[in-house]
This record gives structure tokens, C-alpha cells and sequence, in this order.
């Protein structure tokens, strides 16, 4: 039993025709889509912060550890067949960080068939999909390519600072392409699905227009983006009622960042070249014990992080620092049937996290917190079904929240602390004679949550 979940099926995706995965989450009910002040596409569950929200692809995670975000904006809808959007206490499975909820895409298969999409726009826009999901005997295969471009976003409004154009906001053109590969197969009680997707991308981020040079107005590109995920999907049923799922992940995510001395993006002040390689894996056992329908699940990853800065003109490079997190998570999940019509959910996990390498900074304590959840669903009748939900759940720092400096604009603090969320649902859903109403009252209360506040000098 879950708590408010909404999906977006096929059919949907091929009326609303989007052209990236952030495409996909808008007009979702309690959910945003909005570009951060890095130029990130992100999404936000309930309105909460952009790192309270953990979006996975094909079950493993799909945002970069070291800053526990992805831009939505550079990935091509087409490969996706469904999503589901899972908000509040997510399933414990999904690890740590799960705060606010969690979007799980998953990848186009062959029941869903093969596709294909172009369209291009004003402004140098455009975008292309083409996907070819086949069965052939035992196997299934799923074959995509897909690229998004622009040469700039439209300028909606007057602003006072760094725009040379009417109608073209500065520095905001990309390009980004894409290849995906999947292939699985069932033998007899076992299924197997192995996966790779590779980015690559390139783009602006427009500048802090509200403001003059001198106030600090940061002057980026990223000149170079690419990432590589390979995920390895495994079920075995062990019995009519027992069944072994796992999850195994690698991701390699290079950037290089480069921060420019005003808004001709001519003269070189710095730049950052980022190398990061995470490997993670999770394993669900869900089994019968009596009246109770349990799930194990216990997940780890570790993520390191490589870091060279350097200043310009000189052109002489800083030192290689190297950062590592790890993140652990273990817990359990019961069901049962109460009564006639009444069924719960008890859950209970601890999750941890650590960081054994720091580059330049000092070290930080291994943090650990426990989360759990509850539910109670009550069927009325008449096409009538009410769930009461609730729980907690935390947010580690990641490790660029804890040691990055962003290219001098953040000053570090040692007593970051995990965040925590106490989360609350009633849904209600009525459905009867093709008419259909869901309502869901929640309330989210956070406690030792990042924000950002201006130093003296300016950072």
C-alpha cells in the first residue's frame, strides 16, 4: 500500500507529445518544473526544495551525487513508457533522501511498442526522438537516440542588467544528445534487464539580471556535460508468495564549468572540471508470514567526486581534490488486512550516511537517522476508498553542500546536519459511473533544513 501516487501512462505521453523528461512532470498535480539559478530543469514535489525530491530511471538513481540534482531539461522524453510520481513517505526501498516523494521513470519497452518525434520552433528550438522497442523470440530489446536544441530561451519581461537582446535572454542555448540501449530476458522464474544510457550536452546558464556586475553576478557555461548510467535490473519469484528483486547501478558524470569576468563571455576568470563515479545497488526480498506481507529492502552506494580549479589568465591549475559519500539504508515494510475493507502498513528503516574522503576541508562525522511510516486504508464502498498515510523520512548533505565552494561563491559550514520531514496524507478517491474525484489534503513539517544566507563579505 502507498501513499498519493499519480501516474502518467503511454497514453498520455503520446497525446501531450513532450520533449524532455521535465516536459513529462509538467501539469502534474503537486508537482513543479522550474530551472534553478544553475540552469538546472528540476522538479519539486509539494514545493519542496529541489534536493527533497529523488528521481530515479528504470529503478536506480538518476541524479548526481555530489550535488543530489539532474537537469530534467536535457534528456529526451521519447525513451520513456510510463511514469510514476510517488508523493509524501515513499516505499523505504527507494533509500535514503527520499524527503518529499519520489518521480520513477521508466524506460519505453516493447509492449509499448516503437516510436518516433521532430519538431523544431522559434529561437533555434528543435527537438527528436526516434525508439525501437522489440521483441525477438526471448529477448526484448529497446534501441533510442534523441537530441533537444536551442539557440536561446525568449526573454519574457524587462530586465535591468546583462541582456544585449530584446527578445534572446543571455546565454541560455543548448544542446544536448542522447543514446539508450536496453535488452532482458524471462528464463522461466527469473527476469533480467540490463541498460545503458549516455548524455551529452553542452549549454548556457543565463545571468543574475536582477542585479549589476558589481553586486557578484556569476557568469557561467558549461561547455562540456556527459554522463553514462548503466543500471542491471533482476527479479526471481521464489515461491507463489516469495519474490527477490535487485537493483545494481554505475554512473560516470564528467562537467566541466566555466566562469566568465562579465557578460560577453569572452574573457576566462575560472574553471572547474568535475569528475565523478558512483556505484550503488539495492535488494527488495518480499515474502508471506502469516497474515503479514513483508518487504525487506536494503540499499548502499558510494560516489566519489574529482575536482581541479583554475584561475585565469594564469592558466595554472589548483590542486586535485577528491571527495567521497557513501550512503547506507536497511528497514522493513508490513502489510495486513485488519478487517473487512481494512488494510495497513507499518514501516521502519535506518539510514546513514558518511564521507571517508573530504579534499581540502576538514573531516565530518558519519550521520545516521531513523525513518518510518504508516498507513491505514478503509474501502467505504460505492467506489469510495480512503488512505491515511504519514511518516518521516531524512535528507543527508550532500557532499557539494558540505565542501564545494562553487568557484569561490560559497563559504563551507561545518555544522550542516541532516534534514528531517514529518509527512501527513488523507486521500480520498471516489469513482463511480465514469466519474472520478481524488482529494488530497497533506502537511509537511521540516525541521533543520539548508538555506542560504549572506555572509559579510559577500558569499
Amino acid at each position: 500500500m502507498l501513499p498519493p501516487q499519480t501516474a502518467v501512462t503511454q497514453d498520455e505521453l503520446v497525446d501531450r507529445q513532450p520533449r524532455s523528461l521535465a516536459d513529462v512532470l509538467r501539469g502534474v498535480a503537486g508537482v513543479t518544473v522550474r530551472a534553478n539559478s544553475r540552469g538546472e530543469t528540476v522538479a519539486r514535489i509539494r514545493g519542496a526544495e529541489e534536493r527533497q525530491t529523488q528521481v530515479f530511471l528504470d529503478g536506480a538513481p538518476l541524479a548526481v551525487p555530489w550535488d543530489g540534482r539532474v537537469d530534467l531539461g536535457l534528456l529526451p522524453a521519447g525513451l520513456i513508457g510510463d511514469v510514476r510520481i510517488t508523493k509524501g513517505a515513499a516505499p523505504i526501498e527507494y533509500g535514503a533522501n527520499t524527503v518529499a516523494g519520489v518521480v520513477d521513470f521508466q524506460t519505453r519497452q516493447s509492449a509499448q511498442g516503437s516510436f518516433a518525434h521532430v519538431e523544431a520552433g522559434s529561437l533555434g528550438s528543435g527537438s527528436g526522438s526516434v525508439v525501437l522497442a522489440e521483441r525477438i523470440g526471448a529477448i526484448e530489446a529497446t534501441l533510442a537516440a534523441g537530441g533537444i536544441t536551442r539557440d536561446a530561451e525568449p526573454l519574457a519581461g524587462p530586465l535591468p542588467f546583462g541582456q544585449t537582446s530584446r527578445n534572446r535572454r543571455t546565454n541560455t542555448d543548448l544542446d544536448a544528445a542522447s543514446l539508450f540501449a536496453a535488452i532482458g530476458t524471462q528464463l522461466g522464474d527469473l527476469s533480467l534487464r540490463a541498460s545503458l544510457l549516455h548524455l551529452s550536452a553542452e549549454r548556457g546558464i543565463a545571468p543574475e539580471s536582477d542585479r549589476p556586475p558589481e553586486a557578484g553576478v556569476r557568469y557561467w557555461r558549461y561547455p562540456d556535460i556527459a554522463l553514462t548510467q548503466a543500471t542491471l535490473n533482476m527479479g526471481v519469484a521464489l515461491s507463489d508468495h516469495a519474490e527477490l528483486r535487485a537493483t545494481a547501478w554505475h554512473q560516470d558524470f564528467g562537467q566541466r564549468i566555466a566562469q566568465y569576468r562579465s557578460a560577453g563571455y569572452a574573457a576566462l576568470r575560472r574553471t572547474q572540471v568535475d569528475d565523478d563515479a558512483t556505484t550503488g545497488g539495492r535488494i527488495t526480498l518480499a515474502h508471506r508470514l502469516g497474515p503479514l506481507d513483508l518487504r525487506w529492502a536494503a540499499s548502499v552506494q558510494s560516489s566519489t567526486h574529482r575536482q581541479v580549479e583554475t584561475d585565469f589568465p594564469s592558466a595554472i591549475a589548483g590542486p586535485r581534490l577528491k571527495y567521497r559519500q557513501n550512503l547506507y539504508s536497511g528497514g522493513v515494510e508490513a502489510d495486513t488486512q485488519l478487517g473487512p475493507g481494512i488494510r495497513a502498513t507499518l514501516g521502519a528503516a535506518f539510514d546513514a550516511a558518511d564521507n571517508p574522503l573530504t579534499g581540502d576541508k576538514p573531516r565530518q562525522p558519519s550521520l545516521g537517522a531513523g525513518a518510518f511510516s504508516s498507513a491505514l486504508q478503509f474501502d467505504l464502498g460505492s467506489g469510495a476508498l480512503l488512505t491515511v498515510s504519514g511518516g518521516r523520512r531524512t535528507r543527508f548533505p550532500t557532499a557539494r553542500e558540505l565542501f564545494g565552494e562553487a568557484l569561490g561563491r560559497f563559504a563551507i559550514n561545518p555544522d550542516l546536519r541532516p534534514e528531517r520531514a514529518w509527512l501527513v496524507d488523507a486521500e480520498l478517491r471516489l469513482s463511480r459511473d465514469g466519474f472520478a474525484l481524488t482529494l488530497n489534503p497533506f502537511l509537511i513539517r521540516s525541521e533543520d533544513t539548508l538555506a542560504q544566507r549572506v555572509l559579510a563579505d559577500g558569499r
